[in-house]
């Protein structure tokens, strides 16, 4: 019995996955992007949306940090501003690192920000160095007052 129900849970998640073409909401207030919904997700963006290049991978220090700040950073829920992430594990293979995405949104480092207004890329910063992060947070306090968050 317990078989079947995970096997007719799991094809109500797909189903459910397959039908929706809204991105859909992490716990934190932040967007999962992946390369079937990326674009679209930036083009009908209105205001402000923060667009997060990341690895899920625990071994890499730079992208835990930066995936906890942009949390951190998500939960004060701007209403001025959207939060969104896309992950991938890049040292695996091409097909993985999405060969597309990189090229397109010429992702050269993770982390990787980008910053949109109304579709349009306004700023990008790679890495977690404090300028980057120090020039995140002022157009980001700018824009839409959010508050620097140190981790």
């Amino acid at each position: 019995m317990k078989r079947h129900t995970a096997t007719l849970f799991l094809a109500i998640i797909i189903l459910y996955s397959c039908g929706r073409s809204d991105p859909p909401v992490l716990e934190d207030g932040i967007l999962r992007l992946n390369d079937g919904n990326i674009d679209q997700a930036i083009a009908d963006s209105r205001g402000f949306f923060l667009v997060h290049f990341s690895s899920y991978d625990p071994n890499c220090g730079y992208c835990v940090s930066s995936n906890d700040r942009i949390s951190a950073i998500a939960l004060q829920r701007s209403n001025d501003l959207q939060f969104s992430r896309i992950t991938w594990e890049p040292w695996r293979s091409a097909e993985d690192a999405s060969p597309d995405v990189i090229e397109k949104y010429w992702v050269r480092g993770l982390p990787m920000f980008i910053l949109y207004e109304n579709g349009k890329e306004i700023w990008r910063g790679t890495g977690t160095t404090s300028r980057v992060y120090n020039e995140l947070f002022q157009l980001l306090g700018e824009c839409c007052n959010v508050k620097q968050v140190n981790q």
